[in-house]
C-alpha cells in the first residue's frame, strides 16, 4: 500500500538515515493531513529489517525536511511507544511543500499539552512502554539556541507554559549553526518549528530530542 508523508525529521543512524513525517493524502488541490482519532497528525517512521531499523543511505540521501515522500508500506511494526514504525519495500521523494507557516501550522500537534507525558528531558522506560506516540511537531516559544560545555547544540524553550532544554540531533541544522553564528541566541516564536522524537532506551530512560528544525525567515 502506497502512502505519502511530509518529511519533518531527518538524522543519521548507524551509517544510514532515520526519517519520519506526517502522513498526508494527495488530492486534486494538493494534499490533506491524515489525523488520529484524537485529532493529532498521524506520523510515519519507515524502518528497515536491520537490527536498529536504519534506512540505507543510497535510498534516502536525496530526501530532506519538507519533501513529500512516497513509501510502499509492507506492514506496521510498532515498537512500544514507537507506534509510528512501518516496514517498507520502496521509498521515493516525489515533490516538496512550500516553507510557509500556514502549511507548517497544519502539521503541528495541538492535542498534547506536555512533550511526551512529562515536563522533563526524558521519561522512564515503564512510562514509555505505555505510550502511543513518539513524534510531534510543535511551534515553541522563547527559543534560545546555544552550545553547551561539550560543544553540543541545545535549545531552551517554552511550550504550553512549561520550560524545556533539549539537544538538537538534526545534522543539517547543526551544519547550518556551525556556518552561521547569527542563528545562536533568542528567536521569535513565529520563526521556528521543532520536530520532536523520543530516542531509544539508554540506561532505563528515553530522551527527548529535537530531530528536525524548520526556520521561517
Amino acid at each position: 500500500m502506497k502512502k505519502h508523508f511530509i518529511c519533518l525529521a531527518n538524522s543519521y543512524k548507524y551509517g544510514g538515515r532515520c526519517l519520519a513525517g506526517v502522513e498526508i493524502e494527495i488530492t486534486d488541490n494538493g494534499y490533506s493531513v491524515v489525523r488520529n482519532e484524537d485529532g493529532s497528525p498521524r506520523w510515519i517512521r519507515p524502518v528497515s529489517f536491520s537490527e536498529h531499523g536504519e534506512l540505507p543511505a543510497n535510498e534516502t540521501q536525496n530526501i530532506n525536511i519538507l519533501d513529500i515522500v512516497e513509501v510502499d508500506v509492507v506492514d506496521r511494526c510498532p515498537n512500544l511507544a514507537h507506534s509510528e514504525n512501518i516496514h517498507y519495500s520502496e521509498i521515493e521523494k516525489k515533490s516538496r511543500i512550500v516553507k510557509h507557516k500556514n502549511a507548517l501550522d497544519k502539521l503541528c500537534d495541538k492535542v498534547h499539552s506536555k512533550l511526551f507525558f512529562n515536563r522533563g528531558k526524558a521519561i522512564p522506560t515503564d512510562v514509555f512502554n505505555e505510550g502511543n506516540y513518539s513524534l510531534m511537531l510543535i511551534k515553541p516559544e522563547n527559543s534560545k539556541i546555544y552550545s553547551d560545555e561539550n560543544n553540543k547544540f541545545r535549545v531552551q524553550f517554552t511550550y504550553k507554559d512549561n520550560e524545556y532544554d533539549l539537544p538538537v540531533t538534526d545534522p543539517f541544522y547543526i551544519e547550518k549553526l556551525k556556518s552561521n553564528p547569527l542563528l545562536f541566541g533568542e528567536h521569535e516564536a513565529e520563526n521556528l518549528y521543532f520536530a520532536l522524537s523520543l530516542g531509544e532506551e539508554l540506561d532505563g530512560w528515553h530522551y527527548k530530542l529535537i530531530a528536525g528544525i524548520v526556520d521561517i525567515v
